[in-house]
């Protein structure tokens, strides 16, 4: 039980961020079936970014004289970067050729939805591996960050 109610509180603030974005496009909201598509492809792209920083991490020591360089080098390059890329690519290759991506806005729509699935994921690991501290933050996190009445 205590599994499940980790997990549900790890995957409720992708959720409820993602249903709140879609719900503000109004105008020409994107069809759900490419929205779903590309947030699964975003927590699955966790996958070739967790590779992509293990092969780009074995750089790091050319930088270990100086720390500052270090701390930069990892945080910009082996995560940032690496992970960047991955969520770009998979809104390139998955929806970028789609007949509804047809605006300019329609980029920050698939990237966002590609970055909360990954999100997610990490949300997932992240209190699968230290518990419901970390869950709860999530949680607190997400209903300070909105305003649930307006």
């Amino acid at each position: 039980m205590y599994v499940l109610i980790s997990l549900a509180m790890a995957i409720a603030p992708a959720i409820f961020i993602l249903h709140y974005y879609y719900k503000q496009d109004k105008e020409k909201p994107e069809p759900k079936k490419l929205i779903i598509k590309i947030f699964f492809l975003g927590v699955l792209s966790t996958i070739p970014a967790i590779i992509l920083e293990l092969i780009v991490g074995q750089f790091e020591g050319l930088f270990s004289w100086f720390p500052l360089l270090y701390y930069f080098f990892q945080a910009f390059i082996v995560a940032a970067l690496c992970e960047e890329f991955i969520k770009l690519m998979v809104v390139k290759k998955f929806a970028y050729k789609d007949k509804h991506f047809d605006e300019v806005m329609d980029g920050v729509v698939y990237v966002v939805v590609a970055s909360l699935g990954f999100a997610c994921m990490e949300n997932i690991l992240y209190v699968m591996g230290t518990g419901w501290g970390v869950a709860g933050l999530f949680v607190v996190q997400l209903l300070a960050g909105f305003d649930l009445h307006g």
